[in-house]
């Protein structure tokens, strides 16, 4: 029910998303068949790269709630890194994280919804055509050019490459 692994004598390595990618086909490889097989329900890894990256991350729906704040482990200068499920709760966390003054770029913007709600954000509020701040703003980035030219044409106030 519980596994223990030093991941860098397993992979090598302690990188980031080689010891993620290794739990999660350890955890994957033990999900049994049926209900009476032995399931992990933990697993306790010898990681520094995941030790570092468990004091960064934050569930979104606990940030949006005030249950926690990635302001109070900034710290130390490392990033925080919000865990967000679906567009609705991706873009509740902008008001709690996002500051008047930021500078910020939203990549995979599509269309330019959420970035015109960051860069609002970080001008300070007020109406999205006509923000009270000339510091701070985003710049809405995605892969697809007719994307970007929808996204400007619906936005031409905003930045879009």
């Amino acid at each position: 029910n519980a596994l223990v692994v030093d991941l860098t004598t397993v992979a090598g390595n302690d990188l980031d998303l080689t010891c993620i990618s290794l739990v999660k086909e350890f955890i994957s490889l033990n999900h049994g068949s049926s209900e009476d097989d032995n399931q992990c329900r933990v697993v306790i890894v010898k990681s520094g790269s995941i030790h570092s990256l468990a004091r960064r991350l934050y569930h979104a729906q606990r940030v949006i709630t005030g249950a926690q704040s990635p302001e109070q482990r900034y710290t130390d200068g490392h990033s925080s890194i919000i865990g967000a499920v679906g567009v609705k709760q991706y873009r509740e966390t902008i008001p709690f994280v996002v500051r008047k003054g930021d500078i910020c770029v939203e990549v995979g913007c599509h269309l330019g919804t959420t970035t015109v709600e960051i860069d609002n954000a970080a001008k300070g509020g007020g109406d999205q055509n006509n923000s009270t701040s000339e510091v701070g703003g985003c710049l809405g980035v995605d892969v697809g050019s007719h994307i970007i030219k929808s996204a400007k044409k619906k936005y031409p106030h905003l930045s879009f490459e």
